[in-house]
């Protein structure tokens, strides 16, 4: 409903409108009323607390008193004295100055009565704060704190990093607080950001933040641990850098949570407190072990050298500035602003350095890179909203630093997770790159062996073909001179006198080929094994060349076929090796006249040519004959190739080519063949010489000549011979029937003979037998003469069998070879009869001289004591030792015997008598006996027992057979010895 107010409306009405007004207007006046006293409430002297949440008192309720600054003063002095409130303008306080301040506070909480205790928490600025509390009854607190005073000298500290004061607040009562304030840190005056705070909410928001420090740091150190734990798993150097790294934030941390200063101070700094601020830097730490770990975990001497080298030298900065940091800390008396500005600008710098590189970073193709950016970006973040609070207030948060640190240690844990499991995987292709290495490398191995093997074969084959040729060319070549010495001193008829004629010529022929097979064999291993030398002679090799190829004038002509020699120079005298060229040129031509058909031609063109002005002398063999096919040109200088297209007949070994292209590559030289089937072929040397070291004469040159071509001999049967006889015994080691006769032959008057034909029945033949002396060859199937050698003079039955090598291996290094093997003499097929005759017989006067040795060392006690150094002798003493130490043992028994010596030296009866007559000439019997008289002279001379009790312990049953005995082995009875000696 509405009221319409109108002339026509009556008065009373009217009038109650008119006091509704009234009564709202005079109601709000009264509000206003109230909310102005109560502004003036809020503006008075007095600081009511009502609730017991942190609470900055205002600059309006501080007042200070500038006349009080010399120290401490009494309570009625600071009652009277004049303070007023603080200036508005900045810079009114001093360091290093005392200033008292005074403070009206009312506990005015709805709980007052259960809460009288509050808690003042005073600016980290402060170095030193005193305090005292009164009310209408007197002084009812009085303390002292400040980061400076000694912790003895403090009232209240319930974290020794804050400045902190109890207060009792009695309920509803005004109690004036004087405060007492000094800052020593240099050029800092004293600052008066004092907060108050009830007790309950103090301790329980000083409890949440102890709990999120522990958590923070609990959590820093177990990834610390774990990554510890890691690195000794995997002993991977990214693990224990990041654990440094980790190790110095933990450091930081519980420095900057006050904790470290609540273990430490007290025992460390308990008069210097303000040294807990060392500590901070540990922050320095943190980035040497950051770039260390991020130099490691990216590898970045691999990724970016460069960048590897700034950050090194960056961390060597980081103690620069950490020196500078802590100096200036020490002179300005901890002074924030001027020493964190040192710190500051070097992780400011450090910021700018992360944000570069991670751009530069971004461009690699690291899968790493992604955990190091997202990592950097994350603590930089924290970093730098943590400088910013810094640079806002001394108290500042490290909220946004921790975030940013739990952050980048998520990832970079799962970045070393993930380099873990890469380095795993790399160490898995690495382990299979190695057994795929190892595979092949055992392939080589294998392949290696068998081309060895395929080596040794080619060597056995070349020694033993050459050894079964210069075998028989020993008898070829004997029975040669025997028949030119008859044909030369026996008239013969003339029908016999050619007959005999041609048998020499053909025993030539046939010796001359078979030597020089011998001698291309051992050229070309010689030639493989690098081991032939040049032996170069200045002369005319135009000259030369003509008359190798006169040589062949013979041959020529029996085959019908003409030799042409064209040379564009008329004279050439230049350095050069006559015998390697000659058999190039010998078998050049040889194989061109082998394959030209009758009626052919060959020719030997020799120019002088120019390459890169380089001189060259260009040698030529053509033919017209049967030409070598296409496919193979490519293998025809491979050792032991034939072409396809050869007839059977004209076959031979294959290694003539072989040793011609060695021979031309000894002499700096090259070989090509161009070839035609049916139209010919021809060989090209180009062999280079110096034009200062020759002289040439211009004008060409051209002749003819022809030659012949020798047959090869064949093999002779092989024979075993044996005789017998009292002399000494010796065995002939040899496969060679031929050889073993004419040995038989020369020896069998000296010697009883005992015959082998190989190194394993040799061994055998040796240990049954044990000869005087041994003859052996070297080239045998199933044992070589070096291999018996081994096996004689490593066996203790055999080694003092002399040995006598007896071989074709003519070379010195052969020769040495046999002689480290343990040979005692070594000699040459074919050999000389008188020096085979003089070496046995120095060898069996040497065994002689040294069984006389023995016998008398073994005999004595100097045997213990002797020693040499040659091994042969070595094992027989250690033999002789070994018997004379197992008769000693069994001196006094009667029984010993030959039998049971034998057996304990583990020899049979007839190895035991041969080797003990080899080595001292004496037999079982006569040894035992010996050793018996010798053992009983010495007990004799050295003792007082009765003769028969001496007889019966050196093992004579009967004292009479003693004494007769003595007496034929040193001339006088056992009495008159003893008398004697005494």
């Amino acid at each position: 409903m509405h009221t319409v107010f109108n002339r026509e409306t009556p008065l009373p009405p009217v009038l109650g409108a008119w006091q509704q007004q009234l009564k709202r207007s005079v109601f709000l006046l009264t509000g206003i009323l109230f909310l102005f006293y109560s502004s003036l409430q809020a503006n008075s002297a007095i600081l009511e607390l009502k609730d017991g949440k942190s609470t900055t008192i205002p600059s309006s309720q501080l007042y200070y008193a500038p006349d009080l600054l010399e120290g401490e003063y009494s309570p009625e002095v600071l009652e009277m004295a004049d303070f007023i409130p603080l200036p508005q303008e900045e810079g009114f306080l001093e360091a290093e100055r005392n200033y008292w301040f005074h403070l009206q506070i009312k506990n005015d909480l709805p709980n007052a009565y259960e809460q009288v205790e509050w808690v003042l928490k005073f600016p980290l600025l402060l170095t030193d704060v005193s305090y005292l509390a009164i009310d209408e009854d007197g002084i009812i607190q009085k303390g002292k704190t400040g980061f400076f005073t000694r912790v003895s000298e403090r009232t209240f500290y319930p974290s020794l990093k804050g400045n902190f004061a109890k207060l009792h607040l009695p309920a509803q009562q005004e109690v004036d607080v004087y405060l007492l304030l000094r800052s020593d840190r240099k050029l800092m005056a004293p600052v008066y950001d004092i907060q108050v705070t009830s007790t309950a909410v103090f301790f329980d928001q000083l409890k949440q933040k102890k709990l999120f420090n522990g958590m923070f740091f609990g959590f820093i150190f177990l990834i610390l641990l774990y990554n510890l734990f890691l690195f000794f798993l995997a002993r991977d150097e990214a693990f224990i850098f990041y654990s440094l790294y980790l190790l110095a934030l933990s450091v930081f941390t519980v420095y900057n949570s006050g904790d470290l200063a609540d273990w430490l101070m007290e025992s460390l700094f308990p008069n210097q407190p303000q040294l807990i601020y060392t500590f901070k830097l540990s922050v320095y730490f943190i980035v040497i072990g950051y770039l260390t770990f991020l130099r490691s975990f990216l590898d970045l001497s691999k990724l970016l050298p460069a960048w590897d080298r700034f950050f090194r030298w960056f961390s060597y900065l980081a103690y620069v500035f950490l020196l500078l940091d802590g100096v200036v800390m020490l002179v300005t008396t901890f002074n924030y602003d001027i020493a964190d500005a040192v710190g500051v600008t070097y992780l400011i710098s450090f910021l700018f350095l992360l944000s570069f590189f991670l751009w530069v970073l971004m461009k690699t193709d690291d899968p790493k890179r992604y955990f190091i950016i997202a990592g950097v970006i994350a603590m930089g973040v924290g970093i730098t909203l943590t400088l910013i609070d810094r640079m806002r207030t001394i108290e500042f948060s490290t909220l946004a630093y921790k975030i940013g640190t739990i952050i980048e240690v998520v990832i970079f844990s799962l970045g070393l997770v993930y380099r873990q499991k890469q380095a795993v995987q790399q160490k898995q292709e690495a382990q299979f790159a190695l057994e795929k290495a190892t595979i092949l490398r055992e392939q080589q191995e294998r392949e290696t062996v068998r081309l060895a093997e395929l080596h040794a074969a080619k060597e056995w084959f070349f020694t033993n073909i050459t050894h079964e040729l210069r075998t028989p060319l020993t008898v070829i070549l004997g029975i040669a001179d025997h028949l030119k010495n008859l044909l030369s001193t026996t008239p013969f008829p003339d029908t016999q006198q050619e007959d005999w004629e041609s048998s020499v010529s053909l025993i030539d022929r046939n010796s001359s080929h078979l030597l020089r097979q011998v001698n291309q064999l051992l050229e070309l291993a010689k030639l493989e094994a690098g081991a032939v030398e040049l032996q170069l002679i200045k002369d005319d090799i135009i000259a030369y060349l003509g008359y190798l190829m006169e040589s062949f004038y013979s041959l020529a002509k029996e085959r019908n076929i003409k030799l042409s020699f064209k040379a564009s120079v008329s004279q050439l005298i230049i350095p050069f090796d006559e015998l390697k060229l000659q058999q190039v040129i010998y078998n050049l031509l040889s194989n061109a006249i082998k394959f030209s058909d009758e009626g052919g031609e060959v020719t030997l063109v020799v120019e002088v040519t120019k390459n890169d002005d380089q001189p060259f002398l260009s040698i030529e063999v053509v033919d017209a004959g049967m030409g070598i096919p296409e496919k193979d040109l490519k293998s025809l200088f491979d050792p032991f190739y034939q072409a396809g297209n050869r007839d059977v007949s004209m076959l031979g070994t294959g290694i003539g080519l072989a040793l011609t292209q060695q021979l031309v590559t000894l002499m700096s030289g090259t070989i090509n063949v161009s070839s035609r089937v049916g139209e010919g072929s021809c060989f090209s040397i180009l062999l280079p010489f110096s034009e200062e070291s020759s002289v040439a004469q211009r004008g060409a040159l051209e002749k003819q000549a022809y030659v012949n071509e020798p047959v090869s001999a064949g093999m002779q049967p092989l024979k075993e011979a044996v005789t017998d006889s009292d002399l000494p015994l010796l065995l002939i080691v040899e496969d060679n029937n031929d050889v073993v006769t004419y040995l038989e032959k020369i020896l069998r008057s000296n010697y009883q003979i005992r015959v082998a034909n190989n190194g394993r029945v040799g061994v055998t033949e040796a240990i049954k037998h044990l000869p005087d002396l041994i003859i052996s060859d070297v080239m045998m199937p199933e044992l070589d003469g070096y291999g018996l050698c081994e096996a004689i003079k490593s066996d203790y039955r055999t080694s003092h069998i002399p040995i006598v090598l007896l071989t074709a291996r003519a070379s010195e290094k052969d020769k040495l070879v046999g002689l480290t093997y343990g040979a005692d003499a070594y000699l040459v097929k074919p050999f000389n009869r008188e020096e085979l005759l003089l070496r046995l017989k120095n060898l069996h006067g040497l065994k002689q001289k040294l069984q006389e040795h023995y016998r008398l060392v073994s005999q004595s006690d100097a045997l213990a004591q002797a020693e040499t150094t040659d091994g042969l002798n070595s094992r027989e003493l250690i033999f002789l030792k070994e018997l004379k130490t197992k008769v000693i043992e069994r001196l006094s028994d009667e029984t010993l015997s030959a039998n049971t010596l034998a057996e304990a030296m583990l020899l049979s009866s007839s190895q035991f008598y041969r080797k003990l007559k080899a080595l001292t000439g004496q037999t079982p019997t006569q040894y035992i006996r010996d050793l018996r008289i010798s053992k009983a002279q010495v007990l004799l001379k050295e003792s007082m027992l009765p003769i028969a009790e001496i007889a019966y312990q050196t093992g004579f049953t009967d004292p009479n057979y003693f004494s007769r005995t003595f007496h034929q082995y040193s001339g006088k009875s056992p009495r008159e010895y003893r008398k004697e000696e005494e």
